[in-house]
């Protein structure tokens, strides 16, 4: 997709030096506008996990199975569901293999985040291709007991962590089977295809400039009405053909797609200073009246245009990079609340 292409982590240099091994990442770019993250587990523990402090993820993916709660401030996640808005206090989740993105809403926000690799669930062989319903984790009053457990469990593995106290690794690896057992009994799942492969450069290079023209002509068109038979034709492909390998690649359909592009510039020109009202930004960003933009944008963030608009503003001078520096002692501090929790 044609979201921006920059994910470097940036993680906090309070760490103590005998920190848990840091497991490498390679990021292959990838001419479509998405990266293939190649995450490198070290063989005694083969999770990660660290704070850190959203800004603009561009999309990518990568083999871990990832975790994510959020401490403070606002994050808009987007995944094969779509977007999704977690505030403090909430879960997130990320599937092996899944394209997803990141980026703040306006503000300063703090998140901890759990990689694992899914072979470290080795009692359920079929946990690679799982893919659970995780909707109503932070919304359902009968999923708050799974949710404050899920919670707890990161907060105590991040203490445990940082103190390395004797037998902290196997506290870690400890921590990992019951989270993964709280998502089996708690959430219902299925299997969905083999997670997506890490393809050699060449064929990502022929498969990147095939969605990559797709991906320009949305944006060269986006405050035009496009569908995918008018794409299709200017690209000289079958409608039937551009529709199967958008789905595959990137988990969205093709509306889906146009309208997450068109959000995605709404949002950037509602944290501007106001140059215009809404029916202009709405018609700027290809939707066709006020009412279409308001329904999208609730659907995809829980509010209207305008109301976000009043929420968020763009920090003058924000820094460019995918990731902050997390403060480690305000995201430890908040951790703490989390750490007595029921069990599942």
């Amino acid at each position: 997709m044609a979201l921006e292409n920059d994910s470097a982590y940036l993680l906090d240099d309070s760490s103590p030096a005998e920190a848990a091994p840091v497991a490498t990442s390679a990021v292959v770019s990838r001419p479509l506008g998405w990266q293939v993250e190649r995450i490198g587990f070290a063989a005694e523990l083969p999770l990660r996990l660290f704070f850190h402090d959203v800004r603009d993820v561009g999309l990518h993916l990568h083999s871990a199975f990832e975790l994510l709660l959020v401490l403070s401030g606002e994050v808009e996640l987007h995944t094969a569901a779509g977007l999704q808005r977690v505030r403090a206090g909430e879960l997130a989740l990320v599937h092996a293999g899944e394209p997803h993105a990141s980026h703040d809403l306006g503000g300063a926000n703090l998140v901890l985040c759990l990689q694992l690799d899914p072979a470290s669930a080795r009692h359920d062989p079929d946990f690679r291709r799982r893919r659970f319903q995780i909707e109503g984790l932070n919304s359902e009053p009968a999923l708050r007991p799974l949710r404050d457990r899920l919670r707890g469990l990161l907060a105590s593995m991040m203490w445990e962590q940082r103190l390395q106290r004797p037998g902290w690794k196997l506290e870690l690896e400890a921590g990992v089977l019951q989270i993964v057992s709280c998502l089996l009994r708690g959430l219902p799942s299925a299997l969905g295809p083999e997670a997506h492969p890490m393809l050699l450069p060449e064929e990502e290079q022929a498969l990147g400039r095939r969605l990559q023209r797709v991906c320009q002509y949305v944006q060269d068109h986006v405050a035009e009405p496009i569908s995918v038979g008018a794409v299709a034709q200017a690209l000289g492909w079958s409608s039937g053909y551009l529709a199967r390998l958008f789905k595959a690649e990137t988990g969205n359909t093709f509306g889906q797609f146009i309208t997450l592009v068109r959000l995605r510039r709404a949002l950037d020109a509602l944290s501007r200073p106001i140059t215009g009202n809404l029916l202009d930004v709405a018609l700027a960003c290809g939707f066709p009246n006020a009412k279409a933009f308001n329904l999208a944008f609730r659907r995809a963030l829980g509010c209207t245009p305008g109301e976000w608009r009043l929420a968020h503003r763009a920090a003058p001078g924000r820094p460019g990079s995918a990731y902050g520096a997390a403060n480690e002692l305000d995201a430890m501090r908040l951790l703490q609340p989390y750490v007595a929790s029921t069990n599942c």
